[in-house]
C-alpha cells in the first residue's frame, strides 16, 4: 500500500467493497502532508482502474467511508486549513473526481462515525471542541438535514 516511506503516514478509516476491494483514508508524507483516498484490490495491488494509480483525489483529510448503492464512495472529511469544518465528500466510483458539501462545525471539530439512513440520508457523530459529542444529519443531497 502507498505510504510516505520513513515519513509520518496513518490511516483513518477503511471499507470493503462488495467486490472486495478496499478502501482506505488517510494522511501520508512526501515531503509534505498529502491526505488521500487509496483503493486496493483483495490482493493488496493497488487498484489502477481506480483515480490516478489507486489514489483519488480528496476534499479535506479524510475519516471514515462508506458506500454509496450508485458506487460512489461518501466520506466524512476534516476541510484543510484553519477553521477545521466538517464536510461530506463524494468520491466517483472510479476515483475520477469528488465534490464536497454539508460543511459545518467549527475549529477543531472531529467527525468519527458515518452511517447512511434506509432513506439515504446520512448520519455523522464526533465531536464538537466547545460542546463534546455531536451528531449532525445530512439528507440525500449532501446538505444539512434542517428537521433533525
Amino acid at each position: 500500500m502507498r505510504d510516505g516511506g520513513s515519513a509520518e503516514s496513518y490511516a483513518y478509516g477503511l471499507g470493503i467493497q462488495s467486490d472486495g476491494k478496499i478502501v482506505a483514508t488517510g494522511r501520508a508524507q512526501f515531503g509534505s502532508a498529502v491526505s488521500s483516498l487509496v483503493r486496493v484490490g483483495s490482493d493488496g495491488a493497488l487498484d489502477a482502474s481506480f483515480g490516478s494509480d489507486g489514489q483519488s483525489d480528496t476534499c479535506g483529510s479524510y475519516s471514515n467511508v462508506v458506500f454509496d448503492s450508485d458506487g460512489s464512495i461518501t466520506s466524512t472529511a476534516q476541510t484543510l486549513g484553519i477553521p477545521t469544518m466538517w464536510a461530506i465528500c463524494k468520491v466517483s466510483p472510479n476515483g475520477a473526481g469528488f465534490s464536497q458539501s454539508g460543511v459545518t462545525g467549527g475549529s477543531y471539530d472531529s467527525a468519527t462515525a458515518v452511517a447512511f439512513q434506509a432513506d439515504g440520508k446520512l448520519v455523522v457523530g464526533g465531536r464538537n471542541v466547545n460542546h463534546g459529542p455531536a451528531i449532525v444529519r445530512f439528507g440525500s443531497d449532501g446538505w444539512i438535514d434542517p428537521s433533525f
